[in-house]
């Protein structure tokens, strides 16, 4: 029997949904139904040929605006499900999952308490240590005198250090402090420290001794990203891909894997965190 679901799938401009649309076409048990939205009118040329409908709606900023729009949407075409594609979309969507539910709809995230873990790099690292788990040395840095201390703790110059927003994703304010880093080559994702901190330090966050980051140990090697499927805590499907080539933080080309090492921390992660 051919299932019949409507789906409305968030940020659906980003490069990464195309590949996940793709994937639900072909699915021969189900037909599925797909409302993309997007509050960056810059995606809309693009998202809107991936979908069956396409809406632009209120940035995630104007939280009471937007859940509204979407809520009116998923009320509009009897939207099943939910698929929040960014953090800060699954942590609105979460704090509100009762407003949906009131409508039978789904929405594919884990609860506040289990993205509050993950989202936050610091209090992840916390977290991770906590738990038990292998974690590089770290820093949180609000102040230019942290920062300064940080880098030098992590061993700099000897070392490399990376140093990156606390809540951002995507490689979004990301920058490898390499004393032999030419910009030129490499752009501002790798600066040397004195050059990282002439930046940094007209940045009105850095005024406000706000800056939000976090310093950490660079961690050379193979890199890895899993794709988790879990219910309650539970891993129903694990993916490794092993990264090649990534663009704006995201992997544009890799190769899936067998690393059952990596697999079993994922899930251990997971299991751990209470993550669904």
């Amino acid at each position: 029997m051919n299932y019949i679901r409507n789906i409305l799938i968030t940020d659906v401009g980003h490069p990464v949904t195309a590949s996940a649309i793709e994937t639900l076409r072909g699915v021969a048990s189900c037909t599925y139904n797909i409302i993309g939205i997007d509050h960056s009118v810059a995606n809309y040329p693009v998202g809107r040929l991936w979908v069956d409908q396409h809406y632009v709606v209120p940035s995630p900023e104007d939280i009471e605006g937007y859940t509204r729009a979407v809520l009116d949407i998923c009320i509009q075409h009897k939207v099943d499900v939910i698929v929040p594609w960014t953090n800060e979309e699954a942590i609105i969507f979460a704090e509100h999952a009762s407003i949906f539910s009131d409508h039978n709809i789904k929405i594919l995230t884990s609860d506040v308490s289990g993205i509050n873990k993950v989202v936050d790099k610091y209090f992840l690292m916390n977290n991770l240590k906590e738990f038990g788990f292998a974690t590089p040395l770290y820093h949180s840095v609000d102040t230019l005198q942290e920062l300064v201390s940080a880098v030098k703790i992590l061993g700099y110059p000897a070392k490399k250090v990376v140093v990156k927003p606390r809540n951002l994703s995507g490689a979004r304010g990301f920058c490898l402090l390499d004393q032999d880093s030419d910009i030129s080559e490499r752009g501002f994702s790798s600066l040397p420290f004195s050059a990282y901190l002439e930046i940094i330090k007209h940045l009105p966050h850095a005024k406000q001794n706000n800056l939000d980051l976090i310093a950490m140990e660079y961690l050379s090697g193979e890199d890895y990203s899993v794709d988790v499927l879990a219910r309650e805590s539970k891993s129903i499907a694990i993916i490794p891909r092993l990264r090649l080539q990534a663009t704006g933080g995201v992997s544009s080309m890799g190769e899936t894997i067998e690393a059952p090492k990596v697999s079993r921390i994922a899930s251990n992660v997971v299991e751990a965190f209470g993550l669904n």
